[in-house]
């Protein structure tokens, strides 16, 4: 395990004679991989830049802001890079970081992508650098909240014969749960939209696609549900109020296996 990291990529924390340069980029993964290619190409040094979210920022006026242009064919160029020059391992690394909601992963992943090209895939191993310590964080509560919505999310069937599912997580998981589902109901036609950020994931014959800002309001759609889907509701709902023991009824352990903010939609 290699842990001796060159004080050029580390972040500068005292005052120098040259100023740091923040980029400052949108809020997507696309937005922060521009960020890294522009701070990259630069050539300004990695001390002294940092990547912030525009959502998050705090303006110091030692520093000097530049504004970050999200660019489709950037992102690209980066990830394609980490996936043929350091390992596909730890492009799924970077990836589900890029997942996450956390507002301060941007410079962290900065640091993660710049030590990964300079000492190859063993940059994971790092977890004396704090950078590496918070991305591990990342990873894990987003790996987390997906294994808990491929358990939560419940689909209803609607008329016209699709699986549909909403849901609002904290992080940006849609892509990775329409997968999952497609490769375990290679038949199905599948819909999820996550409503907070207005992001739909299909799935029609095993073929995935995502569509971000559609027309519809997913939060407060108007569909129709089929008619095995009604009576199959009903039936389990009758179900479960004749088994259900009301003098032993348990809110607290309810709650503890399934927390409020995965029964919005259910």
């Amino acid at each position: 395990m290699k842990t001796d990291i060159s004080p050029q990529i580390c972040p500068i924390d005292y005052p120098t004679d040259k100023p740091r340069h923040v980029y400052v980029c949108e809020n997507s993964p696309e937005g922060i991989l521009s960020g890294v290619y522009d701070a990259w190409v630069s050539r300004y040094g990695h001390s002294h830049n940092y990547i912030q979210i525009a959502d998050n920022l705090e303006c110091n006026i030692f520093y000097e802001y530049i504004n970050v242009e999200t660019d489709y064919d950037k992102a690209v160029n980066i990830s394609t890079a980490v996936k043929h020059k350091i390992s596909y391992n730890f492009y799924e690394l970077l990836y589900t970081c890029l997942q996450s909601s956390d507002p301060d992963r941007a410079d962290d992943i900065y640091r993660l992508i710049i030590l990964g090209f300079a000492i190859g895939d063993s940059a994971r191993s790092c977890l004396a650098y704090p950078p590496i310590q918070r991305i591990m964080k990342l990873q894990k509560n987003v790996w987390n909240e997906t294994h808990h919505y491929m358990g939560f999310l419940r689909f209803e069937e609607l008329s016209n014969g699709y699986m549909f599912a909403r849901f609002r997580p904290q992080n940006d998981i849609c892509s990775t749960l329409i997968l999952h589902f497609a490769d375990r109901f290679p038949e199905e036609n599948i819909l999820i939209a996550d409503v907070g950020r207005r992001k739909i994931a299909l799935s029609k014959h095993g073929k995935t696609g995502l569509v971000s800002n559609p027309d519809i309001d997913f939060e407060h759609f108007d569909y129709l549900i089929s008619y095995s889907e009604k009576m199959f509701r009903d039936l389990w709902k009758t179900f479960t109020d004749s088994i259900a023991i009301k003098e032993r009824s348990n809110i607290k352990l309810q709650q503890q296996l399934m927390p409020l903010r995965f029964r919005e939609f259910m």
